[in-house]
């Protein structure tokens, strides 16, 4: 879908031409309808809404040749009062079709209360919405489950796959997710609380479906994944195209089991998909009932305590509470004048006392993914480029950061910007460029024949760091600050959310209450808000709402049974 986003004024010359073509006598009214279509695309919309005098003036046999039904072959589709490319329509009704087949009960026993071979994880110990899903997965092709930070959506993967092994060891059982940063953390939890031969293959999407030079999957609709159970992690991140791509590989009997959160932000590409299927409002009547049975919604909180806490702020937002909060036991607020040295060397101590002490690489890496800057954008004053900058420059002022030569140096934290399928690093892997010159003398990671800088990662299945010479990563960027995209799937104990109050128009439409969402619950214990209380009000009233089919091809199919 990138290559459809990429230039919109491109697009709507080759639509003109081709619309030309198909009707030579276009009315501009026709043309102005297609180029709209084109504008929603731009706007993570799948389709527009046309009024009844539109409709009316598209029912003539002079458009059938470009407008025509779902079944016909034509360039745009016409659904009642939605006007689609036929491209999108089709892969809205395929990822539609995918789930809607899966939608049954499984041939196995049912289990209510099933016993764990891991150990660390007892049946008395999961709550009550937490059995109820690991029952359902149990049960049925379809499982959905979703729910918010903290309500142990991975100890809930990790009863499932003990759960399955105990039903049938031989069960191929995958688990995937969108970025690295997200399959290492399910690599970490499984490395800890499983046996070693419980372990399940964990790859991103893109790994597991085998893409490589060309951006062509090995694994498609005519090779099947060699898959039993498919547990998609993080699925609200996953866009149209790539959940397309991942059903159509996936084996017709295969389970398949969707986690995550559906109030995080949607997809960076078009589509919603947790958020489709998913209702808003659990104590509401669910807006897909199609898919109800294969619902479950984790709604105990295991990571936070009573009082002024980041759950209960989360919370607050989705009901619809504006106001900047007040400060409590773990969130402090500060105008963005007030971020100063002080405060960020207060927030970054701990990696810069192990930088100071020549830590090990592993240290290192533990300390500085324990606290993180996220912001809405890259330009501007306090974006990302600027909040880098800044620690950058106290770097310099406390003696640590001393360049070598070019843009890189010891202690700088790279994150990967473009997947490498044949390093094996893709877009979202964290690490840490090294001097192993300045590491201690009894670290094994000190090369004493190596001079220059050294790229280090904490990815792959075991726990050993990988090490990469600087000039083969694929493209990156320093990130003691990210965008709040970006740190989708990642977890910090330590949060400062920067939302800046000088705002251009552009920033103010990526200032949304989802943007607040996902960022405020990136923190596990501490949160510091940046902003000021009419930002923080504009962003947190602004709820994004993409247009999308998904819901009615469900509903759709359905009703053609």
């Amino acid at each position: 879908m990138n290559s459809l986003r990429s230039d919109t004024r491109a697009l709507k010359h080759q639509m003109s031409l081709l619309i030309q073509r198909i009707m030579p006598a276009t009315p501009p009214a026709t043309l102005a309808l297609v180029h709209a279509l084109i504008d929603a695309l731009d706007a993570q919309h799948s389709h527009i809404l046309l009024t009844p005098e539109q409709v009316k003036a598209l029912d003539t046999p002079a458009h059938k040749a470009l407008i025509g039904s779902p079944g016909d072959q034509s360039p745009l589709v016409q659904l009642d009062n939605r006007l689609y490319l036929r491209r999108l329509f089709n892969l809205e009704k395929r990822v539609a079709q995918q789930l809607f087949a899966r939608n049954r009960q499984v041939n196995t026993a049912s289990v209510t209360a099933p016993k764990h071979q891991d150990e660390t994880i007892s049946v008395d110990a999961l709550s009550v919405s937490q059995q109820a899903a690991v029952a359902t997965a149990l049960n049925r092709q379809l499982t959905i489950i979703s729910g918010g930070p903290g309500t142990g959506k991975t100890t809930v993967i990790r009863s499932i796959v003990s759960a399955l092994k105990q039903l049938d060891p031989n069960l191929r059982i995958a688990i995937t997710a969108p970025t690295g940063k997200a399959t290492a953390r399910l690599e970490d939890s499984f490395r800890q609380d499983l046996r070693a031969d419980l372990g399940p293959e964990i790859k991103t999407i893109h790994r597991l479906l085998g893409y490589g030079a060309g951006n062509r999957p090995r694994f498609n609709q005519m090779r099947r994944l060699p898959t039993d159970v498919l547990i998609a992690d993080e699925a609200s991140m996953i866009d149209l195209s790539l959940a397309d791509a991942l059903f159509s590989a996936l084996p017709d009997t295969a389970r398949l089991i969707l986690v995550g959160d559906p109030d995080q932000l949607p997809s960076v590409n078009l589509g919603r998909l947790l958020t489709d299927i998913t209702p808003r409002n659990p104590t509401a009547r669910p807006l897909m009932p199609v898919l109800a049975s294969a619902q479950c919604r984790l709604t105990e909180n295991f990571r936070f305590t009573e009082g002024a806490s980041i759950h209960e702020l989360a919370e607050a937002l989705l009901a619809g509470q504006v106001t900047l909060p007040a400060a409590g036991d773990r969130i402090k607020t500060i105008a963005p004048k007030a971020l100063t040295d002080a405060l960020l060397r207060s927030a970054f101590s701990d990696y810069f006392s192990a930088l100071a002490k020549c830590a090990s690489v592993q240290d290192l890496l533990k300390a500085f993914e324990s606290v993180r800057l996220l912001a809405p954008r890259y330009q501007g004053p306090l974006g990302v480029h600027d909040l880098n900058a800044k620690i950058e420059q106290l770097m310099q002022k406390l003696g640590l950061l001393k360049r070598l030569r070019g843009a890189h140096y010891h202690g700088q934290p790279i994150l990967i910007l473009k997947n490498d399928y044949q390093l094996g690093l893709y877009n979202g892997d964290v690490g840490l460029c090294v001097d192993t010159q300045q590491l201690n003398p009894a670290d094994p990671d000190r090369d004493e024949d190596a001079r220059g800088l050294i790229a280090f990662f904490n990815t792959g299945s075991d726990a050993q760091t990988r090490r990469f010479v600087m000039n083969a990563l694929p493209e990156h960027e320093t990130c003691f600050a990210m965008t709040v995209h970006k740190a989708q799937g990642s977890e910090f104990d330590q949060v400062l959310f920067v939302l800046a109050d000088a705002l251009d128009d552009a920033t103010q439409r990526t200032g949304s209450r989802e943007l607040i969402y996902t960022g405020i619950t990136r923190a596990k214990r501490q949160l510091t808000l940046v902003t000021t209380p009419e930002s923080w009000h504009r962003a947190a009233n602004n709820v994004l709402n993409r247009r999308s089919g998904l819901a009615l091809q469900l509903q759709l199919l359905e009703t053609a049974l």
